[in-house]
């Protein structure tokens, strides 16, 4: 095995990034220097950067000279860079951010927490109970941080809890998925779904590539799936000898009865733990459910960790609670799937079941929107009032000039208020048909670009 740690400096292309973020962490953590590169574009991980005093600038080949090893995500044109060509006429070793963290999973005991859904929430839950349970974890999360802590670490501890993702790895030499490069002790697997069309034609393909990654696990290792998902469930039984199931359905190993004030959790007809979280929603449950089954085979002290799970209020950008204004509430959503939106905008519904709903909903890539086009329409009219902004395009695709967002107002139902949200004055509009009712709303901000720049202006409007 490649030893990259034997080398110093470091340089990481789209350095802000959420994975790539926490890379650099991680390396930081190592003692290793660290340079990176990105647009000038304002993300939410530069604050963890900086509080770690690494370096970063815009894309410049020049950026790669003092590197030893270079390391380059999907974005900015994968392997097509500028930086990343130089650096391999430089010769230096140059690793996609898959590779670099493939590499990292052979020095630990992985838990690698994969799914098309729920996958960071869940990574950062065994993160966090791992790390207040005082057992030094290293862990890579891909979210803008999480309950105070920074996306990213490595620690003295046995194991290395790392998001998995079943995206490619590099658009250009690496067309495969990301989590094809792992090497874990433990698979966790959410559920299944159809998601990323530019790089799926189809969900069979979806599935074909979770069964290659399931090969990936070690020859002792477990598979830990949700087994109220059918076609998981499937996948598991014709994949892998040792699996164990989690879920509502009571064939599960680990059942989970949701109670009146929270959930208890079944495994072999006796109660291992009972919590009372402050996560919303089935699907964080389920994701609750999944770091349990986890944290109890391990063998952690689950009495002690239930005080930490109940703790647990989210990763950033996850049903992120950022203003109460009054009577209204402003939550920041990272969905951007049909199956994510359903999910988060049910459990708003639950929990607040005499308020309305307004959504400020922002598109990521062209090509799941078209795709997908059926799906959003059916759960964006889960809403009272919608607000639609343009088509977040994704870097690694090009604008698709046939398409816009007004396409999906076209099949809304006619008694939805809704609106494209272009200029400020939009806004306003919506926040002033919403307000003169006399309902309380509930205002969300959804989407996996930037939409949450856009918070700051609804609450400004509420404010005002």
């Amino acid at each position: 095995m490649n030893d990259y740690l034997k080398f110093q400096r470091f340089h990481l292309v789209g350095i802000k990034g959420v994975a790539m973020t926490a890379l650099a962490l991680i390396l930081k953590d190592l003692g290793k220097s660290i340079t990176g590169s990105d647009s000038p574009l304002t993300y939410q991980t530069e604050k963890f950067l900086t509080d770690k005093a690494i370096a970063y600038g815009t894309f410049d080949i020049n950026n790669v000279n003092t590197a030893q090893v270079v390391v380059y995500g999907a974005s900015h044109q994968g392997s097509d860079n500028p930086e990343v060509k130089e650096a391999l006429k430089q010769r230096k070793i140059v690793l996609s951010l898959s590779q670099m963290i493939g590499y990292l999973t052979d020095l630990k005991k992985t838990i690698a927490v994969s799914g098309c859904h729920g996958k960071t929430t869940t990574t950062a839950i065994i993160s966090y109970v791992l790390e207040k349970l005082a057992l030094d974890p290293s862990y890579l999360v891909g979210s803008a941080g999480f309950e105070n802590l920074p996306s990213g670490k490595w620690g003295s501890g046995l194991h290395f809890v790392a998001e998995a993702d079943e995206y490619l790895a590099d658009p250009v030499l690496q067309r495969r998925s990301k989590f094809l490069f792992f090497s874990p002790q433990y698979i966790v697997v959410t559920n299944l779904d159809y998601d990323h069309p530019d790089f799926f034609p189809d969900f069979d393909a979806v599935i074909k590539t979770f069964a290659l990654f399931f090969k990936r696990l070690h020859p002792q290792g477990i598979l830990i799936v949700n087994g109220d998902d059918s076609v998981l469930l499937k996948l598991a039984k014709n994949s892998c000898q040792s699996y164990v199931t989690y879920g509502f359905n009571k064939e599960n190993d680990y059942q989970i009865i949701a109670r009146e004030k929270g959930l208890k959790i079944i495994n072999h007809q006796q109660t291992i733990i009972k919590l009372e979280p402050q996560l919303i929603g089935k699907h964080n449950q389920s994701n609750l459910a999944a770091a349990v089954v986890v944290l109890h085979l391990l063998k952690t002290n689950l009495s002690q960790a239930a005080k930490y799970l109940n703790q647990f209020g989210g990763a950033k950008r996850r049903l992120e609670l950022v203003a109460r204004i009054g009577s209204n509430y402003v939550y920041d959503d990272y969905a951007h799937h049909p199956t994510e939106i359903a999910a988060s905008l049910g459990a708003l519904k639950l929990q607040y079941p005499q308020y309305r709903l307004a959504l400020c909903f922002q598109p990521h890539t062209y090509s799941r929107t078209k795709k997908l086009l059926p799906e959003f329409v059916k759960s964006l009219s889960l809403v009272d009032y919608l607000g639609l902004l343009p088509v977040f395009a994704s870097a690694r695709e090009p604008v698709d000039k046939s398409f816009d967002s007004s396409m999906i107002l076209t099949k809304l139902p006619k008694n939805l208020g809704s609106q494209l949200l272009a200029t400020e004055a939009d806004w306003q509009r919506m926040v002033n048909r919403t307000q003169k009712t006399s309902q309380k709303w509930i205002y969300v901000t959804m989407g996996a670009g930037d939409v949450y720049n856009q918070s700051t202006l609804l609450i400004k409007l509420l404010n005002d």
